[in-house]
């Protein structure tokens, strides 16, 4: 027998090692319409993970995550009173999200109650106010004494990178400050708008979000604190150019879901069970997709003894051949039959073996494959055999140069 240990690997018990996990996320990528920009920051360990994580985005309404940060810290200092009132200017009027808008000029409002309007509904004329009261450079250069760099004076722009990093301060901050800054949290936990993040997490995880979206440029933004019961994290998703709302967010909650499974389990391990033997680990993770698992084909081949790998660079194709089940399939590097992560080649598990004659099953219950064959059944008339394979193989040299 035969136990294969495709790794998550974990540098110690229960604290994370993002390189699954990261093979993952890229591996969603590419799918994308539009591009997206992750920044994970697992609470505990203090490791961290993005993908394209400092391009620069529109920030759209998620940058009222650093102006509220500002005016609590004001609330601290004693320089701003939360019971205070601010006026409702025509200057300050904008439409969109919220409801003050509907209110008239002159009308004066408790700067807590603005403070909770502009986090809970995203409220403009909310935020507005309070930047008028603020100070927009001033909101500007508090960002850049968290750490962020894509701060533009004139533009709302931000990286996921930066408002990850200004959530991570938000959470230091209520940590010293329970009541100005876990209220602030309580807000978020409380916004209206949870189409992303917290939709993709467990209902009894308790997730604190501020969205922003900006439609004409396809921009449609989240950023949390997930408090996971055991391993808490931020978590930042960026996108621009996608083709809309629903579209967007369907991908910030398969993103989600990853980054989730994940902390649930850093360190679980898929076992691949072919025929008995002893355990024989892989070098890459597996990918585990919402309907599949999908696995490194080297890594496999290499594993496994009756499992031959032929690579053709004239046509970029690999075939995998069994010297069990004399049956053979062949996989296009730039076709629809598997994906490229990190140089490596990875297929659909279940469809590559049953072609090559085995019967696949798939425990989600322990994260086992267990591989059984041959399978007694007539060769497939479209599907290559042995034979096919030995007049297409190609020198053993080239058959190392197999995109690795």
């Amino acid at each position: 027998m035969i136990i294969i240990g495709f790794n998550g690997t974990a540098s110690s018990a229960g604290e994370p090692e993002y390189t699954r996990l990261l093979a993952e996320l890229q591996a969603e990528m590419p799918g994308a319409a539009g591009t997206y920009g992750l920044y994970l920051i697992d609470r505990n360990s203090g490791k961290h993970l993005g993908i394209n994580k400092e391009e620069v985005f529109h920030a759209a309404s998620t940058v009222k995550v650093p102006i509220n940060l500002y005016l609590a810290h004001k609330f601290v200092s004693g320089e701003i009173d939360p019971s205070g009132y601010l006026t409702y200017e025509a200057a300050h009027y904008e439409g969109g999200t919220g409801y003050l808008h509907t209110h008239s000029f002159g009308t004066r409002y408790q700067v807590g109650r603005l403070s909770r309007d502009s986090i809970v509904y995203s409220d403009n004329v909310a935020t507005n106010i309070l930047l008028s009261k603020l100070g927009r450079s001033q909101v500007k250069d508090f960002m850049r004494s968290l750490g962020a760099e894509a701060v533009d004076d004139r533009r709302n722009i931000t990286s996921p990178k930066d408002m990850a990093l200004v959530m991570e301060a938000l959470v230091l901050f209520a940590d010293e400050y329970p009541t100005e800054g876990g209220l602030l949290l309580e807000y978020m936990r409380r916004s209206t708008f949870r189409d992303g993040i917290p939709s993709a997490v467990p209902p009894t995880v308790p997730v604190a979000n501020k969205i922003g979206f900006w439609p004409d440029s396809g921009t449609y933004n989240d950023v949390a604190y997930v408090e996971h019961l055991l391993r808490p994290y931020i978590l930042a998703i960026y996108s621009a150019g996608t083709p809309g709302k629903e579209a967007a967010y369907q991908r910030i909650r398969r993103l989600t879901n990853i980054v989730h499974s994940y902390q649930d389990h850093p360190d679980r391990v898929v076992n691949l069970i072919w025929n008995g033997g002893s355990p024989v680990p892989a070098e890459q993770p597996v990918l585990r997709r919402s309907v599949q698992v999908e696995v490194p084909i080297r890594a496999l081949c290499s594993a496994v003894p009756e499992l031959n790998l032929h690579w053709n660079p004239e046509t970029r194709e690999i075939t995998i051949s069994s010297t069990q089940t004399g049956k053979a399939t062949s996989l296009a590097v730039n076709g629809d039959t598997g994906s490229i992560v990190n140089g490596r080649f990875y297929a659909p598990m279940r469809r590559l073996l049953e072609n090559l004659g085995y019967l696949v099953e798939w425990s989600a219950n322990d994260f086992t494959i267990t591989v059984t064959g041959p399978i007694n059944t007539p060769p497939d008339g479209d599907q290559d055999t042995a034979a096919d394979v030995q007049e297409r193989e190609v020198d053993s040299h080239s058959a190392h140069s197999i995109t690795r």
